[in-house]
């Protein structure tokens, strides 16, 4: 797998080129969760490949300082900071379905967003059971040009690359917990701990059962994971 490296704004134009174009595109943002999945799956691994894939964190930052001889990527473009972004890029009232989360969540996550420029045309939760292609019929159905998916690593992005070649969408982002950013379910750190790159440490205090293993373990996986790749 091969994360971009771009600058926020090459990258918005990137996407928003893309999507003018009606360029079918699936945009993941690679954290240390994703790619430790990666390192384990190569199915993943090569169906990654036809992403966009974009930094998320702190922890990609260190793994490209340790491959390139200290040169970082020059924008940390995680998905709950650049997401609204990509979307205010688009054209103005843009058609977003929302798909993912808790069902009162991606409810509140979808009135929210409508103040963001877009038109919510549909929203199901992630625990409904149903087929990729009853998904597919409903979000086609809705005229959907955009998708978010938030069902998590690697949920959402195999999910992404099952449902794409049959959605009409132009844009699939897989956005992990975004919905619950949206919907006030969990606060961002201040603007403060951001800046220091310690959100990870803020969100740890606020899902320690869920994001522990993440924080550690996973992160030494991840560094092991570049180690090797550095010298293959």
């Amino acid at each position: 797998m091969c994360v971009a490296r771009l600058a926020r704004a090459e990258a918005l134009e990137l996407l928003r080129g893309r999507f003018e174009a009606k360029q079918h595109t699936l945009l993941a943002y690679a954290n240390t969760n994703l790619v430790n999945f990666a390192a384990r799956d190569a199915e993943l691994a090569k169906m990654l490949q036809d992403f966009v894939l974009l930094n998320d964190g702190i922890g990609l930052e260190l793994g490209a300082r340790l491959v390139n001889g200290g040169e970082g990527f020059l924008d940390n473009l995680n998905g709950t900071d650049f997401t609204p972004q990509v979307l205010g890029a688009l054209p103005r009232g843009s058609k977003v379905f929302l798909y993912g989360s808790k069902p009162r969540v991606v409810a509140k996550a979808a009135t929210e967003m409508a103040a963001w420029g877009v038109t919510v045309v549909g929203a199901q939760d992630g625990y409904a059971k149903l087929t990729v292609v009853e998904m597919v019929k409903r979000i086609n159905a809705s005229g959907a040009e955009v998708v978010l998916v938030a069902l998590g690593n690697p949920r959402q992005e195999l999910w992404m690359a099952q449902a794409a070649p049959l959605l009409n969408a132009i844009l699939l982002v897989g956005v992990g917990a975004l919905f619950d950013f949206v919907a006030g379910e969990f606060r961002r750190a201040p603007l403060w701990v951001q800046r220091l790159r310690l959100e990870w440490l803020f969100r740890l205090v606020q899902e320690p059962r869920r994001l522990l293993r993440r924080y550690t373990w996973d992160i030494g996986a991840f560094l092991w994971v570049v180690w090797r790749w550095r010298w293959d």
